[in-house]
């Protein structure tokens, strides 16, 4: 027992990163992840199947349109706030709470209050214009937050360790607990929302605010075929009229159509769990509670590094002349104007003391905006950055677009049920999980843009056997509608799985890749810009995801999808699997082709690496 906590703690003196600290941001990753990914996952289905009549009066447009609108917002205002957050966490400085560590505290607690604000829009109350602003203000806020945490969190995973592979590592540790948190709302949610599916008041739903701990169907059946059985004299009184259309003759049992009908002339409607608000608030309450305990332990781990890396940082200013502090002198225009007129400038223009005390504010590391954008823009500027954040944004869209549109295609395209539906997620995210060792193993043996490139091709097999399968969807909605179900499932689970293997690269490998970079710039322009380059990956990965949210939930509308509604039309059906399947694709195969053009020296970044092991101190362990 003594060794094996030895071994959990033990740093090698201070020389490597020990593993109860890479379980930390690990498990830090794992509530944020929890949070934020329930959101990310789940909020386009919440607005558009489980607030039933919210749309109601709108004439011109369906409410998913304005959801999609609330999205588009909040990735536009997300855009500004990833620049600010990577150069703020670079710049500033803090005995106390160091360059990370207090906008990590603060995203997170933020983050948590937001997030069951979004779920607890009283839109009875508020028509579908409030229900609009509402979305947008908290998805707004919350990204806010998110970008708060994740991007200093980020920074500092790259920037604790000096080893080539131990980086991998790190990045690798946290992916899995990231991919985890993702995992549980997925496998987890369908018990949530089982417990109310069931047949409800038409008007009940639509009029009176849902208490989630006792809201209760008026009648639960597990199946509409149960239903039929046990009302079958009425129903076939109600479908005397046309039989044929009520009456399958695969199954002998009355088919959907009829007992959709039959409820709604009674004002009823039966709704899957999916399709009710309490599931996914009470797993929302479950989600918070478990990012407090890890917000505690990240906090708690990884607090010596505030003193690390001060020290380490106040060693590197040392050698290039420079001193850190935490109170900036304010420089004034007049201070600025008397320079310019002491250089031989008389009567300078206002442009050019704006101009100087710009310069100036700059050189003496106080954060201004403009040069909070051009630090951003200027990442562009390298060559190597610039493929992998373009690449990653795009490879990210085929990720988001499956767990965006994932639970709708298996919802109305497939016809799964609640259970089948959260075991193909589940199977596909255990992959993204599984993967991250060989993609670590893969980068150490070979390099990481080698481990990318492969993990993007195998993503690329799987999402084109993904779209196969939609092509025969008939053939296997009648295997899951019949007593050859558990086979439908079989058929389907393969390309998840493969995608999923492949698409785990995503998730460890551009950050890694990114702190090489850093390396490699920092040793030719003596700047460290971790942080913003962080920040640069965190918008990347959101801005991917609020583009494809906001492109998918908007093209919902085009093919016919009727936000709230219990059943779909044929059309709208099949073209919600046509924009997954065409979308996943294409995103993956123009990954591939950005990827392909990146090349970077691993013996020179390894070397980089050595040299500053030799002239920095490294962690101690107190």
């Amino acid at each position: 027992m003594a060794k094996f906590f030895k071994k959990l703690v033990d740093n090698a003196g201070g020389k490597k990163v020990s593993i109860l600290d890479m379980l930390a941001l690990g498990i830090g990753d794992f509530g944020y992840s929890i949070v934020s990914c329930t959101v990310a996952t789940y909020i386009v289905s919440f607005g558009t199947m489980a607030l039933p009549g919210v749309g109601t009066g709108l004439k011109l447009i369906d409410f998913s349109v304005l959801m999609a609108i609330a999205v588009g917002i909040a990735v536009v205002c997300d855009a500004i706030s990833d620049p600010i957050m990577g150069y703020i966490s670079d710049n500033f400085h803090s005995k106390k709470f160091g360059k990370r560590h207090l906008f990590m505290l603060i995203g997170l607690i933020g983050m948590m209050g937001t997030a069951l604000a979004v779920w607890y829009v009283p839109y009875q109350n508020m028509g579908a214009i409030g229900t609009f602003v509402w979305f947008a203000v908290f998805l707004i806020l919350i990204r806010t937050f998110n970008t708060m945490y994740y991007t200093p969190a980020g920074a500092l995973s790259v920037e604790i360790s000096n080893d080539y592979n131990e980086r991998t590592t790190i990045q690798a540790v946290r992916s899995v607990f990231y991919i985890i948190g993702m995992l549980l709302p997925v496998v987890l949610m369908g018990s949530f929302q089982n417990r109310y599916a069931g047949t409800y008041e038409i008007g009940y739903l639509g009029s009176k605010f849902i208490n989630p701990f006792t809201l209760q169907p008026i009648e639960h059946f597990k199946r509409i075929e149960e239903y039929a059985a046990c009302h079958n004299a009425e129903l076939v009184a109600f479908a005397q009229t046309d039989p044929s259309a009520y009456w399958d003759s695969v199954n002998n049992t009355f088919n959907s159509a009829c007992v959709t009908d039959y409820l709604t002339s009674i004002g009823l409607e039966f709704r899957k769990g999916q399709m009710i608000a309490a599931g996914y608030q009470v797993f929302a309450i479950v989600g918070t509670a478990i990012c407090i305990v890890c917000t505690a332990f990240i906090m708690g781990i990884t607090n010596k590094y505030i003193a690390v890396m001060r020290k380490r940082e106040e060693e590197e200013a040392e050698r290039s002349g420079k001193t850190i502090t935490e109170e900036k002198r304010k420089i004034t225009r007049e201070e600025c104007k008397r320079e310019l007129v002491a250089e031989g400038v008389e009567n300078p223009k206002k442009r050019e003391i704006n101009k100087r005390l710009r310069v100036n504010r700059e050189k003496a590391g106080q954060i201004t905006m403009g040069a909070v954008f051009r630090n951003f823009f200027d990442t562009f500027k390298v060559k190597e950055m610039r493929i992998i954040s373009i690449g990653y944004v795009v490879a990210m869209m085929s990720a988001t677009l499956i767990i965006n549109l994932g639970f709708n295609v298996f919802t109305f395209t497939f016809d799964l049920t609640n259970t089948q539906m959260y075991v193909l997620m589940g199977a596909l995210l255990l992959c993204t999980i599984a993967s991250q060792l060989v993609w670590g193993k893969l980068a150490k043996k070979k390099s990481k843009e080698f481990s990318m490139f492969t993990g993007l091709i195998i993503s690329f097999v799987g999402c084109v056997l993904l779209f196969v399968e939609f092509l025969l969807r008939k053939q296997i909605n009648t295997l899951l509608a019949g007593d050859l179900a558990v086979l439908g499932v079989v058929l389907l689970a393969p390309p998840l799985m493969i995608a999923g293997f492949g698409t785990g690269v995503l998730y460890s490998m551009p950050l890694a890749l990114v702190g090489d970079v850093v390396v490699i710039q920092k040793a030719l322009t003596g700047e460290d810009k971790t942080g913003t380059y962080a920040g640069v990956m965190t918008f990347c990965y959101k801005a991917g995801q609020g583009i494809v949210t906001t492109v998918s939930t908007s093209l919902l509308s085009a093919i016919g999808f009727v936000s709230g509604a219990a059943t779909q039309t044929e059309k709208a059906s099949s073209g919600i699997g046509w924009i997954l399947c065409v979308g996943v694709i294409v995103f993956v195969g123009v990954g591939i082709l950005i990827f392909s053009r990146l090349k970077l020296d691993k013996k020179k970044i390894e070397e980089t690496l050595a040299r500053q092991n030799n002239t920095v101190s490294a962690p101690s362990e107190e």
